[in-house]
């Protein structure tokens, strides 16, 4: 069964030429509905997605097939990969199980934690990483779906320092 698993992405890859995974996390009793919003979500964006995720422990890992040579196809897989994670988020559950937030789901990471826990987060990092060295250029939404440099919120510094 392992096997099957783990060699499922190469499998999808025949079936389409290119295609966009997910990981979100939702409570286990929400898998059932989750896997009916995503059925729904493509439906709504006309792609084809395949599921391969872990039961147990409501992870999820949605994979949308879409053919990049098509104009508008990239941006409905984004687009619907985002309406899934929206779901996770409004199930109790998260934006990410276990491969981390990466730079597309930054944006989302503000529909998930309020502004005060994104400035604390902000303040933690800064604490163990007061040169930005660890991801510079990086950093955390400001709010709700808006992005500036300056921010408290913002990693030290938005270019890599220069070396001593």
């Amino acid at each position: 069964m392992w096997k099957g698993r783990k060699n499922a992405f190469g499998a999808v890859g025949r079936v389409s030429p290119t295609y966009y995974v997910q990981d979100g996390v939702v409570p286990r009793t929400k898998v059932a509905p989750t896997l009916r919003h995503i059925k729904h979500v493509s439906e709504t964006y006309g792609l084809t997605i395949s599921n391969i995720f872990h039961a147990g422990d409501g992870n999820m890992h949605p994979i949308i097939l879409f053919d990049a040579r098509k104009p508008g196809e990239l941006q409905r897989a984004k687009d619907a990969g985002d309406d899934i994670l929206r779901f996770c988020i409004a199930q109790g559950g998260s934006i990410t199980g276990e491969h981390g937030v990466g730079m597309e789901k930054m944006e989302l990471v503000g529909e998930q934690f309020n502004d005060d826990t994104l400035e604390m987060i902000g303040r933690f990092k800064s604490l163990f990483d007061p040169t930005c060295r660890l991801n510079p250029g990086k950093m955390l939404p400001t709010g709700k779906d808006a992005w500036r440099f300056g921010s408290p919120r913002e990693c030290c510094c938005r270019r890599a320092p220069t070396s001593p």
